[in-house]
């Protein structure tokens, strides 16, 4: 698996390992464009379901969809008690099962990345906002998959 962050005015690439996926014997290669500072961390769905440990290093505890979101199960989307990790391992190919991914995903990074392209609140309202229907809910997926406003 690999994710790749383009800056088209440098043609110097960067390869890093993202060195907390190595406890889980994988090794995840990440291109990049070097900057003058280190990148903060940026997980995938995949690494922080893998990683339920590091959630709960996040924020406490480890959470569900109705706490870390506010959304309610009188939404009748998802279920409020859904974990996260749950949410992050989840199968379904639907917009809902995508967005309970990535969602959960950009929730979690943006909590651990200042740099991240959504701010907490933001993933929250957009999270909540394209849950009107399923083809919303893939749309915003994707967006915060490739990490676009």
């Amino acid at each position: 698996m690999e994710r790749k962050m383009h800056n088209p005015t440098s043609s110097t690439v960067l390869t890093i390992l993202l060195l907390g996926v190595l406890s889980q014997n994988l090794v995840v290669p990440v291109t990049c464009t070097p900057t003058s500072s280190p990148t903060p961390f940026t997980g995938t769905s995949y690494y922080w379901s893998s990683n339920p440990g590091r959630i709960k290093e996040v924020l406490g505890w480890v959470g569900t969809i109705g706490s870390a979101f506010g959304v309610g199960s009188s939404n009748n989307k998802i279920p409020s008690n859904v974990s996260l990790v749950h949410a992050l391992s989840n199968t379904t190919s639907d917009g809902l099962g995508a967005l309970c991914r990535e969602g959960t995903a950009s929730f979690l990074n943006s909590l651990v990345n200042n740099k991240f392209p959504y701010t907490t609140p933001q993933v929250r309202d957009t999270f909540v906002g394209s849950l009107v229907s399923d083809i919303a809910a893939a749309a915003q997926a994707n967006l915060f998959f490739n990490g676009v406003l």
